[in-house]
């Protein structure tokens, strides 16, 4: 088994015979499921954060404040994710391949559209922005006096940027150092068999993505509610 079976890969490889000339590619049933949920989880993640976008921007006044700017950036977040999630699954479930002529075209088409690095990255953006909406909540319940005194607009600022490249960054590192094109076949999160590399980037992404944030959102809610308790014993 090559190290590249390790990860769960949607993404169609592509046929190195074809050279350069877009070519049908077989899939099977289990396939073409897979790749129609995927695109349709896409679109209706597009129009959903689409429409609460609209309605957060024009019906409400919640960009006025800190909580409200953050969700904002939470839809736009999970919009940009699902935009290029619903176009490249829509490709994978044609059963079309279209890989590209020339050496650095292929690179590029393996590296930056194959591999998904974009919708993957933003997806850890979302569980960020999460967690720093439920860190500003913690700051009102727990530090009241201390979230009063934030500046807004510097923590808008620093909380979207953090947000956003966080999540790039990632996604983009990962997708140039593991994938590759070889024999004219585009090898999808390979690490050139380095199966210890391989290995440390499936975990830090679970860590990263996953159980990272549920711990400290887990606590943030303990700690809050242990604090509401105690107000209402004063009380």
């Amino acid at each position: 088994m090559s190290t590249s079976d390790t990860f769960l890969d949607l993404a169609p490889t592509t046929d190195p015979t074809t050279d350069g000339v877009s070519s049908d590619i077989e899939l099977n049933s289990l396939d073409r499921f897979l790749y129609v949920g995927m695109m349709t989880t896409g679109l209706v993640g597009t129009f959903g954060n689409l429409f609460v976008i609209i309605v957060i921007t024009k019906f409400t006044k919640m960009t006025k404040r800190l909580s409200g700017i953050l969700i904002l950036n939470q839809s736009w977040v999970d919009f940009m994710y699902s935009v290029p999630m619903a176009v490249a699954y829509m490709v994978f479930a044609s059963g079309v391949s279209a890989m590209p002529d020339g050496q650095l075209a292929k690179a590029m088409y393996c590296r930056l559209f194959l591999t998904e690095w974009f919708p993957w990255g933003l997806l850890l953006s979302s569980s960020w922005n999460l967690l720093i909406i439920n860190f500003e909540r913690y700051l009102s319940v727990v530090w009241p006096l201390f979230h009063k005194g934030l500046n807004i607009r510097k923590c808008t600022i620093f909380a979207t940027v953090l947000v956003w490249l966080s999540g790039i960054s990632y996604g983009l590192f990962w997708a140039q150092i593991s994938s590759y094109v070889e024999d004219g076949e585009c090898m999808l999160y390979a690490f050139h068999g380095n199966i210890q590399l391989s290995q440390t980037y499936g975990l830090s992404w679970v860590l990263l993505a996953y159980f990272l944030p549920l711990g400290v959102t887990v606590y943030f809610y303990s700690h809050m509610i242990k604090v509401m308790r105690i107000n209402l014993i004063w009380i």
